[in-house]
């Protein structure tokens, strides 16, 4: 599938369970970084998964003044018991 910036769309209803990014597939994972940076600089947030701008695949981006990561099919190997209450900040 070949995803154009003017494909994404932010979704505000609940969307399908996401899957892995195909390295192999015929989007290329530059031009995902380059499509989510570029939505989340119009939406003017700090972060932004593919699944939230219609895109069913696990991957997310996160943009704060010089500094920018990307996540391509992430893991939680462990977490932490311990609980911090912050408020919500998502588009």
């Amino acid at each position: 599938m070949i995803i154009k910036k003017s494909d994404l769309q932010f979704v505000t209803e609940l969307v399908a369970a996401t899957v892995d990014f195909d390295f192999n597939g015929d989007t290329d994972s530059k031009m995902m970084t380059n499509l989510l940076f570029d939505k989340l600089k119009d939406l003017k947030v700090i972060g932004l998964t593919a699944n939230q701008v219609g895109v069913n695949q696990r991957v997310f981006v996160i943009g704060m003044e010089d500094t920018k990561l990307v996540f391509f099919n992430p893991k939680i190997n462990s977490y932490s018991e311990d609980t911090i209450t912050l408020p919500e900040g998502t588009a």
